[in-house]
Formats: C-alpha cells, sequence, structure tokens
C-alpha cells in the first residue's frame, strides 16, 4: 500500500490512501439515509476544522476516523500486552476486519475522533491518555474504542494535554507544515500562530527558535 498520509506512530494505515472523492462518498453512504442526521454531522465536522490538530486538518473526516481507529489498534495492543499477556498481543487486533468504518460499534471511533479533535489533541495523545486513566481506575476488562470518551476520561485527558504544553511542544509532523510555498494557507497560518504562541511562553525562545529552524519549520 502507498499511503497518501503517514504518521510517525502508525506509519500508513488503512483508508490513507483515498481521495477527498472517494471519502466523502463513504461519509454521504452513511449518512444519506437520515438527511437531518447528515446535516447536523456535517456541521460538526466543518466546524471541527478549527479546532482539530494542525495535521489532521488536511484529512477528510473519514481518513481521519481511519486514523484514529489505527491508533487505538496500536494502543489497544499495548495495553494488552501489559496486562493480559505479551506474547498473545501480537495477534490482537482491538477490533474485528480492517475497516473502521463499517466496523461494529464504529460510531464509537467516530464519536471518540471528534472528543479529540474538539480539544485540538493528537489522536495517539489522546488515546494514550484515556488508556492511562482507566488504567489507572483499574478498570477489570480492557476497555474499548466506546470509552474513551465519557466525562471523566475527557477531563484526565485535558489535564494532561496542559501538563505537557506546559513542559514541551508538539509540533504538526507533516511536510505540509514545512514547506513555505503553502504560507498563505489556513491550516499553516493556524500552525505557525501556535507556534509562536507557545514560543512566547518559552524560557528559551531563541534556542526554541533555532531548533524549530533546522528541523524545517518556519518562524
Amino acid at each position: 500500500m502507498s499511503g497518501k498520509f503517514s504518521f510517525a506512530t502508525v506509519g500508513e494505515f488503512y483508508g490513507d490512501d483515498l481521495t477527498d472523492f472517494e471519502a466523502e462518498k463513504l461519509q454521504i453512504g452513511r449518512y444519506a439515509a437520515q438527511p437531518r442526521v447528515f446535516k447536523k454531522h456535517f456541521a460538526k465536522e466543518l466546524a471541527l476544522y478549527q479546532t482539530k490538530w494542525f495535521d489532521y486538518r488536511l484529512l477528510h473526516p473519514v481518513v481521519a476516523t481511519y486514523l484514529y481507529a489505527a491508533e487505538f489498534r496500536r494502543i489497544y495492543k499495548r495495553y494488552y500486552s501489559k496486562t493480559i499477556d505479551l506474547h498473545k498481543s501480537r495477534y490482537i487486533r482491538g477490533f474485528s476486519g480492517q475497516d473502521a468504518w463499517v466496523a461494529k460499534a464504529s460510531n464509537g471511533f467516530i464519536k471518540g475522533r471528534q472528543q479529540a479533535d474538539s480539544m485540538g489533541i493528537p489522536y495517539w495523545f489522546y488515546i494514550s491518555n484515556a488508556y492511562e486513566w482507566l488504567y489507572i481506575k483499574k478498570w477489570k476488562h480492557l476497555p474499548r474504542h466506546v470509552h474513551l470518551y465519557n466525562q471523566e476520561v475527557i477531563d484526565f485527558v485535558e489535564m494532561k494535554w496542559g501538563e505537557q504544553n506546559r513542559g514541551s511542544l508538539i509540533i504538526a509532523e507533516l511536510d505540509f507544515f514545512k514547506d513555505y510555498s503553502n504560507s498563505k494557507r489556513p491550516e499553516f497560518i493556524a500552525h505557525q500562530e501556535w507556534l509562536v504562541e507557545r514560543i512566547s511562553k518559552s524560557r528559551a525562545k531563541q534556542a526554541a527558535i533555532e531548533s524549530l529552524n533546522e528541523r524545517g519549520y518556519f518562524i
């Protein structure tokens, strides 16, 4: 598979090579029979482009859902190996099949992804910390994707995200954000504003700028 998108945590993932047309066809197919539901869903997805993590603003919501599911599968396997069986974890998939868009309880992937998007948090960070909270709470069973967006989980992840941002800088990883020819694009501008805002709170501003410049980011 030659992916259109690739991320450090999961690499290429199922659904990453969908065109916007193909992804939109899947989205319409899911909601076409319920016009009011689709209208509400479309409006929500449109609004989330203003808040979601910068890399994901380049992804169609369906592709973003596949990425969220890929992150879930990776983290689920990790916690399975940690809490249940290390050797069996290599065979664990987290959910049946490959296609999260049509998987059982697939709404859980959409809702979880939308929650992370509303908070502007990378999926890997959101899911990892959701699992950390549930692990701390000593759940008797390994949580599924439908358990990752109750209010207690959300509050804990939000707290951890705040701690993360006070201690270090997470930046967008797609090459789009290193290409200055995109400087007029709203996604690029929003990420630049994020970097400037974060650097303004750094105790070593010049060192932070130099580090970002060396990595290909323009400040």
